[in-house]
């Protein structure tokens, strides 16, 4: 409970303990109005209870008659009610704030946390926590609030009935304890059913993503009707354990009143046979005991409810704690890096993921002005290696250095801004082909023509329009348009570290060759790193680093490598590329 007091406390703050007050404000003014019921309905009633009501008007100098104890019953439920719809208003702009501010925070933290960490988790977990389960996390903050009115309820209706008769209250607090074990065992389900929810409702949630992203893949190969049949199996299991949970939660709710009509007939008989005391004495306590037991199974359901939705709120706390400890980690006390970027040093570094060594003892200096290749068979490090370079991944101590600064020295999002990324995964946005190119950045507007140029967008820009909408995910371009519109986008930063991780791998021959002889023009301002398994690409570079089970096997110019290295010159003449001659 400490956790969920915090989370709540963190964001929303001083607003928690206010809302909290109104409740108990509003609980009281209801028992106050209630308990002077009595008085008005039996006129001559002079029970400990009726002195009780007639000291308390004595100390606001009001006389104990019909007229000002209707009147002050008035002005009680008229001050619950003021007070009822301030504090509506008030929970629901606290309770938006609230859910405003879980999202800004996850969105945040998944910003600055460390990237490995992030990537354990899969797009349609990240993407559910930000929809469903931060809308489960606000219904949990309206529970706990409706649990504190109701508790308050709850033990002022006890002490009313017990104050008015013992004996009765005391056999309804021994049948209550028999309700609440049996109430026990529903919420037992309850609980188990909340986590089983969870994961079904991830579940489905990947399954959408993938059918959304992979749609095409899946209608040309006919795989939709097999990908079709699991996601609604998933919706089925997902709506069937939704159901069990509502009914158990139902049950309780509605179980109140007939369980509470028979406790009111029972104790109201008993006393018409055997006591014989005042009915409506009698009819109080049992009003009384029978909003205790309906406020007790409203508490029931409550409870119910915060057990059907705590498992979301779980699961946002764990991944705020795990990220945000990444986040300090790799932030704290870090150096704002402004320098020109000259080299790129690595020393013996080696990089593990999951205790499997991907990167091994790689020493080596990068310069500026230079174009420098990196292959390697699949999973030689080439990718690994470049995120480290680029400050996604985290290098040791030591280890690796940007001009003479420690890398670990670094406030690694000052860094980025230096850093320009394209890969094979082309990220458009969907939004105007200018947006995309400039990154929603109006300083970079003046240089948008001379790299639509350089990108060779011309022919795009002419047919579509810098206005137009590219749609989501860029579906009405092809593969190498949106690699293109992604280069432009890099390369408008004017970055002094430029990453081309096969960027160009969906671009036609001649498309390629315009391309990589434009960014071979501007390599002077920057540190330029290209990866490519197509090697015609590789053939200007000023050095290329063959990479082999995390190690730089060898070094050199192409022509130095094919000549030297049997394992470069059988890539290459696997792709007809034959230097023998030359």
């Amino acid at each position: 409970m400490l956790k969920l007091y915090y989370f709540f406390k963190n964001n929303i703050d001083h607003s928690l303990l206010f809302l909290f007050i109104l409740g108990i404000i509003v609980s009281f003014f209801e028992l106050i109005g209630m308990s002077l019921l009595l008085p008005i309905f039996q006129p001559d009633y002079n029970g400990k209870f009726a002195e009780y009501i007639k000291y308390t008007l004595s100390l606001f100098n009001i006389n104990y008659n019909i007229i000002n104890l209707s009147i002050f019953i008035f002005i009680i439920f008229l001050s619950k009610f003021i007070i009822s719809v301030f504090q509506e208003y008030k929970y629901h702009k606290i309770s938006n704030i609230f859910l405003s501010n879980i999202r800004k925070k996850i969105v945040d933290i998944i910003t600055h946390a460390d990237y490995l960490k992030v990537n354990k988790y899969s797009f349609s977990e990240i993407n559910n926590l930000l929809t469903k389960e931060t809308e489960k996390a606000y219904e949990l903050f309206f529970y706990i609030m409706q649990i504190s009115v109701v508790c308050t309820l709850m033990i002022g209706y006890l002490s009313m009935a017990f104050f008015l008769n013992v004996k009765y209250t005391l056999v309804m607090i021994i049948f209550g304890i028999f309700i609440m074990l049996v109430y026990k065992k529903l919420n037992r389900k309850v609980k188990y059913y909340s986590y089983e929810i969870l994961n079904k409702s991830e579940r489905i949630n990947k399954y959408l993503t993938e059918l959304i992203v992979y749609l095409k893949y899946l209608k040309v190969t006919n795989c939709i009707n097999t990908y079709n049949k699991y996601m609604k199996e998933s919706s089925d299991e997902y709506s069937h354990i939704k159901y069990k949970q509502a009914f158990l939660g139902g049950l309780t709710k509605r179980s109140s009143e007939p369980i509470g009509i028979l406790m009111i007939l029972l104790m109201v008989s008993y006393n018409n046979i055997y006591e014989g005391k005042s009915n409506i004495e009698i009819a109080f306590v049992a009003l009384f005991l029978y909003k205790v037991f309906t406020t007790f199974t409203n508490f029931q359901y409550m409870y119910q409810k915060i057990l059907a939705v705590h498992a979301s709120t779980f699961k946002i706390i764990d991944f705020e704690n795990t990220l945000k400890n990444s986040q300090n980690k790799n932030n704290e006390n870090k150096i704002y890096f402004n320098e020109l970027l000259k080299t790129i040093t690595l020393n013996n570094l080696s990089f593990k993921i999951e205790n499997k060594k991907i990167i091994d003892n790689i020493s080596y200096k990068f310069e500026r002005s230079k174009i420098y290749g990196i292959v390697g068979n699949t999973g030689a490090g080439k990718t690994t290696l470049i995120n480290l370079i680029s400050g996604l991944y985290i290098a040791e101590d030591n280890c690796m250095k940007y001009n003479n600064t420690n890398v670990n020295q670094i406030d690694i999002r000052k860094l980025s801004e230096k850093i320009a990324y394209v890969s094979q995964e082309n990220f458009v946005f969907e939004d105007t082909l200018l947006n995309n190119i400039i990154s929603w950045n109006k300083e970079y507007e003046k240089d948008v023509e001379q790299y639509i140029k350089i990108s060779a967008l011309s022919k795009l820009v002419d047919d579509l329009g810098l206005e137009s909408n590219i749609g989501s995910f860029g579906t009405t371009l092809s593969g190498g348009q949106k690699q293109r519109i992604c280069l432009a986008r890099e390369l408008i930063k004017q970055p002094d570290v430029l990453i081309l991780d096969e960027a160009t791998s969906a671009l036609d021959a001649n498309t390629e060759k315009e391309i990589m002889g434009n960014i071979i023009s501007l390599k002077d301002d920057k540190i330029t790193f290209v990866i490519a398994h197509r090697l015609s690409t590789l053939f200007k570079m000023d050095e290329i680093i063959f990479l082999k089970n995390g190690k730089i096997e060898a070094s050199g110019n192409f022509f130095e490598l094919y000549h030297t290295n049997c394992e470069f010159k059988k890539m290459c003449n696997n792709q007809n590329i034959n230097l023998d001659n030359e």
